[in-house]
């Protein structure tokens, strides 16, 4: 018996056999029974669990997309709900707002007044598209607009500025934030004071329709909110043929297209320094911070328990915070210099545009155009 039992020991792995000469089973032959009976049962209730843990995975991952979803169309219909106006960032504000007077309205998506404000300021947008000197705009501070809102120092929403844009965004003037801001009518008020009306081809053919008489007037005696120059540049453009204005329209694009692009590179070198600077600068205000403590610190022990090298150490980080300071301020008049000077040139590169009458080209050229195509359209038909 003892040997069987041996024997069966070493064969632990597969149970062994049952001898006919050994009328009971070994210990160790009892304890691997029991324990392929545990094995088999616990894999027939992990067979039995698997099919219910995929449904519910399948569940949650269903539920966990549908939530997704929700939260993306709130998010969509949040943005769409001011995609009416044209959207500035901190890298195309140069480009869109070149040589106007501008109403902008920095917001965020979830802010109340701000989609209070939305309806108005919609329709204010659609009386200033088109325009060649003025223009109605809005900065996304949740999204897109976020360093050029950071710029403007923005900290409230909505807030609404005016004024030119050559200034930047900080240059701007605030209009008060008071309710009746949240009605077209007053925002339409601002922006007849402080734009003034539209420089616009859009006007023309309704007032053609509406008003008879207009019909066999030039084009300048119609437009309002032109200047004389500019009326006499539509006149000129409106009598070219057609291939002859797109053939100047297109000259006029590459003569400023590499000035254009030098004078964004000067931005954009700008606007790195200026980063650097504030990054120095609030390094510095922090370095200034411990100093003042450890002042505070060193000046409440007794003399006789401040040793020399304490002193000298202080003193040497006071010197190295006066350094600072000096580099700091040269720094910042540097950059206050090369913001003015960025100003000057884009006002001069505006200048040169509308002397050469770019902008009045462009709309006279896209207006003459569109009627082309309509008309073509309609002898098609015929």
């Amino acid at each position: 018996n003892n040997n069987n039992i041996n024997n069966n020991n070493t064969n632990n792995s597969s149970c062994g056999s049952r001898s006919p000469s050994m009328p009971k089973q070994s210990l160790s032959q009892l304890r691997c029974h029991q324990r392929r009976r545990s094995l088999t049962a616990a894999t027939a209730r992990k067979k039995a669990t698997l099919p219910r843990i995929a449904t519910a995975a399948t569940e949650t991952k269903a539920k966990t997309t549908l939530l997704l979803a929700l939260c993306l169309a709130v998010i969509l219909l949040s943005s769409r709900s001011f995609a009416s106006a044209a959207e500035l960032t901190h890298s195309d504000w140069d480009v869109l707002t070149a040589g106007k007077r501008v109403m902008v309205m920095f917001y965020s998506p979830g802010c109340g007044y701000c989609q209070q404000l939305h309806p108005h300021w919609e329709r204010l947008s659609t009386d200033y598209a088109g325009s060649a000197l003025s223009g109605v705009f809005e900065v996304n501070c949740q999204g897109s607009g976020q360093l050029l809102c950071k710029e403007a120092r923005i900290r409230g929403y909505p807030m609404v500025r005016y004024g030119d844009a050559s200034r930047g965004p900080r240059g701007l003037t605030d209009f008060p934030a008071e309710d009746t801001m949240h009605t077209y009518e007053t925002l339409l008020d601002l922006a007849l004071q402080e734009l003034g009306r539209p420089c616009s081809l859009q006007n023309i053919d309704e007032q053609n329709e509406v008003d008879p008489k207009v019909r066999n007037k030039s084009q300048e005696d119609v437009v309002e909110g032109c200047s004389p120059e500019e009326k006499a540049q539509l006149r000129r453009f409106s009598e070219m043929p057609l291939p002859e204005l797109q053939s100047l329209v297109a000259s006029l694009q590459a003569t400023f297209k590499g000035k254009e692009k030098d004078l964004q590179s000067e931005r954009r070198k700008f606007d790195d320094a200026q980063d650097a600077f504030e990054r120095d600068l609030k390094e510095f205000k922090t370095d200034k911070a411990l100093f003042t403590k450890a002042t505070k610190t060193l000046d409440s022990k007794p003399p006789n328990k401040v040793s020399a090298r304490e002193k000298q150490k202080h003193a040497a980080k006071k010197a190295r915070l006066e350094e600072k300071s000096t580099s700091l301020e040269s720094r910042r008049l540097e950059q206050l210099a090369a913001r003015s000077r960025l100003t000057e040139e884009r006002q001069r590169l505006e200048e040169e545009k509308n002397q050469a009458g770019l902008r009045i080209a462009k709309l006279t050229l896209e207006r003459r155009s569109a009627q082309a195509s309509t008309a073509t359209a309609v002898s098609g038909e015929l």
